[in-house]
């Protein structure tokens, strides 16, 4: 979001949006430049004014690799997630009064900032996932979660394939099973029949 206000020559607009749309997790060089979308050369240039200013810190090192993540309590990086999350909801109201020019039934969604709020609490642990695993047992059901990160040759510094790192373990009882299910369901379910209903408005006013 931070990008499509300062542009796609802004390097460090494509590194926030990364950092931030992914907080906790962390990168080596070669991946944030990678997976912004710009050279290694480019962010060497400014990422020690990025961490003199304490926007994103050190975490660990893996071999000759340095690992880099987003500081959250930079009051720095709070404003520009402030800034991105005020920009998303203007993003989706825009998107919100077309869709109700076609359904005006279609229920508001919550803004970001207040969602943000919301999970503000010390007390929340926020997780990244890109896949999990599960199974269970005869007292409980155990879901293993992980994230998906690159792997790579620290000599080349090219990807040589993929590492799963599985971060936490989620314990439930056979009830607390039960609940997900049927209200990650109702959510599915609701989620694609406003999309659906969408889209056959959608294609019924096209010339």
């Amino acid at each position: 979001m931070i990008t499509e206000i300062f542009g796609e020559n802004c390097l460090r607009a494509k590194v926030f949006d990364l950092l931030l749309s992914h907080p906790h997790l962390d990168y080596t060089k070669s991946e944030i430049a990678k997976c912004a979308g710009i050279s290694r050369g480019s962010f060497e240039k400014f990422i020690d004014k990025l961490t003199e200013y304490e926007i994103i810190i050190v975490t660990r090192k893996i071999g000759n690799s340095q690992l880099y993540k987003i500081n959250l309590d930079s009051p720095i990086t709070q404003a520009l997630n402030s800034f991105q999350n005020q920009l998303a909801d203007i993003e989706m109201e825009k998107e919100m009064r077309e869709a109700r020019k076609l359904d005006p039934e279609i229920e508001p969604v919550k803004p970001f900032e207040e969602i943000a709020k919301m999970n503000s609490s010390p007390e929340i642990e926020q997780v990244d996932m890109t896949g999990a695993v599960g199974g269970y047992t005869p007292h409980d059901f155990r879901l293993l979660i992980f994230n998906e990160r690159t792997k790579e040759n620290n000599k080349a510094e090219e990807v040589i394939g993929s590492v799963h790192n599985a971060s936490h373990e989620i314990i439930m009882s056979h009830r607390a099973v039960k609940e997900l299910y049927n209200w990650l369901g109702a959510c599915i379910k609701n989620h694609e029949e406003q999309m659906e209903k969408l889209k056959n408005k959608q294609e019924a006013v096209r010339p």
